[in-house]
């Protein structure tokens, strides 16, 4: 248990490799997925969970790749997230506010970098989130 949340990297680790799975699965028929992934094929976003594991998911047009880091130091331009487990655990349940991401990043327990609102309103279309 990693500052009180139940989510332990084998359990994000699971959740994440089934969700590349599933999207890399649906880029077969779904035109929607193939626009996404060719419009961030070559970008990689790193997922830094704090006190657990690093993620890294990796796009090409042909799909999504995922790797999980003890640590991972990013590449500039890559697009990167780091939180807490706790937070981590609300964004992937989909329970997490804009207020919750705000006040992380106020107090510094929440960073990212190179990904923009449009990249989150673009994502949350697709996935529904």
């Amino acid at each position: 248990m990693h500052g009180g949340c139940l989510f332990t990297s084998v359990a994000f680790s699971q959740l994440f490799q089934r969700g590349v799975e599933e999207i890399n699965r649906r880029a077969v028929t779904d035109e929607r997925i193939r626009e996404a992934l060719k419009r961030y094929a070559g970008r990689t976003f790193v997922f830094d969970v704090a006190s657990d594991a690093v993620y890294v998911f990796r796009v090409s047009e042909g799909g999504i790749s995922f790797g999980i880091h003890a640590s991972y130091t990013p590449h500039p331009s890559d697009m990167y997230l780091r939180m807490d487990a706790g937070r981590a655990k609300r964004l992937v349940e989909k329970r997490i506010t804009v207020a919750d991401v705000l006040l992380g990043r106020l107090t510094g327990r929440v960073e990212w970098r190179n990904i923009s609102v449009g990249d989150v309103e673009y994502l949350r279309s697709l996935f529904g989130t």
